[in-house]
């Protein structure tokens, strides 16, 4: 939570804005939508009376503690008071022992404050200020008082986190809530800023499903580029025969077979398909320059038989091709180390269809290309022309 006007935290009024924006965000509870479930922080939390790190717990983050501070004015005195938590509690009770002698009428010190005031509420003290706060000096970290300069305030929800997936879906329905609500939650002081663990993994499931015509033109820009770019087109007579779109289109099919086995692979393990491994994985395997080269050292020679021609080529530039894919699934296999599902999944899809769109290359690919030298060599014309042979 940032000050909207610039300013530090240090003031009565932000304190307090603060102190209400976080018992929104505690008092958050997920309804099902029969009605007859509810799950609140209390449900999934770290249990010791939640454990909430927020500089606000100098007041266990309870407005009737804040406001009763507030009344003798004693707020900020209390708030300053930044030294080991000890010494802390010891003035802390001094001062409110000595507004306790001369309180109003009707009003009662709250035993919770008596003994500890400095305390959060679950019994732990509040010193690990550069985590509560933020955009403070560089030497508040030997002089505590440059803490109450500090333009931010940092607060975090501990909630249990289980191996298994399925104990974690209360706290996943929470999370969601929790989203909802300070997305709706208008705050005229804060510019309050958020997050939860489910955060990623929502987002990127939301542009799977919303951003498939983007993927669909680019894989249709792709299709053309290699079709026309892969054949140095010269407007001459053999033309017609020259021409290898053909070639250059099966070249992108046999990624699209890779990268099709690949999601079929995978999403037999159970993995969900995203939006990033659709927009990436397929240029990240299709290796163009690998189709480039192929053909740029695929001469015409007239005199040499096609599987000739063939293993020369493959003999000059074969050990490059066999070196570069092997490298590149190694270092995606080392990226689904990763404990973030998203990235795990990505580049354990990456590094299998490199793999396979190798193979598929150095099969399918190089028996299209046996097939198109065979044809140039007997002057017949590019198959999507369908026109008669050219005869010299």
């Amino acid at each position: 939570m940032v000050p909207k006007d610039g300013g530090n935290i240090y003031r009565s009024s932000i304190i307090k804005e603060a102190i209400r924006v976080q018992n929104v965000a505690a008092n958050v509870t997920d309804i099902s939508d029969k009605g007859d479930e509810t799950i609140a922080l209390n449900d999934i939390c770290w249990k010791a009376s939640c454990t909430v790190n927020s500089i606000t717990k100098y007041f266990q983050n309870s407005m009737v503690h804040f406001e009763f501070y507030e009344k003798y004015g004693l707020e900020m005195e209390h708030f300053a008071l930044q030294q080991l938590p000890v010494l802390s509690d010891h003035v802390g009770r001094g001062a409110l022992h000595a507004a306790e002698e001369c309180l109003e009428d009707g009003d009662s010190l709250p035993s919770s404050m008596s003994d500890c005031p400095c305390l959060s509420a679950f019994g732990s003290p509040m010193n690990l200020y550069n985590t509560y706060l933020g955009g403070f000096s560089d030497g508040a970290e030997s002089n505590y008082t440059l803490f109450l300069d500090s333009v931010a305030f940092v607060s975090s929800y501990l909630n249990y986190n289980y191996a298994d997936d399925d104990k974690n879906e209360p706290a996943i329905k929470w999370e969601r809530e929790y989203i909802k609500t300070m997305k709706e939650e208008a705050d005229t002081v804060f510019d309050v800023y958020f997050y939860a663990k489910i955060s990623v993994n929502d987002e990127v499931n939301a542009e799977s499903s919303n951003g498939m015509g983007p993927v669909a033109l680019s894989y249709c820009l792709m299709i053309i580029y290699i079709s026309l770019g892969i054949d140095r087109i010269k407007l001459s007579r053999e033309f017609f025969i020259s021409s290898k779109i053909v070639t250059g289109f099966c070249g992108v099919m046999s990624t699209v077979c890779g990268v099709t086995s690949t999601i079929g692979i995978c999403m037999w393990f159970g993995v969900n398909l995203q939006l990033i491994i659709m927009e990436v994985v397929p240029f990240l395997s299709l290796a163009i320059a690998r189709l480039f080269i192929k053909l740029e050292h695929n001469p015409m020679a007239i005199e040499e038989i096609t599987t000739t021609i063939l293993s020369e080529s493959l003999a000059y530039i074969g050990p490059s091709i066999f070196m570069a894919p092997p490298a590149e699934s190694v270092a995606f296999a080392f990226g689904s180390i990763s404990p973030m599902p998203v990235v795990l999944w990505f580049a354990a899809m990456a590094c299998c269809a490199v793999v396979i769109n190798l193979c598929l290359q150095m099969t399918l690919f190089l028996s299209v290309l046996t097939l198109e030298k065979r044809r140039e060599l007997s002057s017949k014309y590019d198959i999507i022309f369908k026109r008669a042979s050219y005869v010299k």
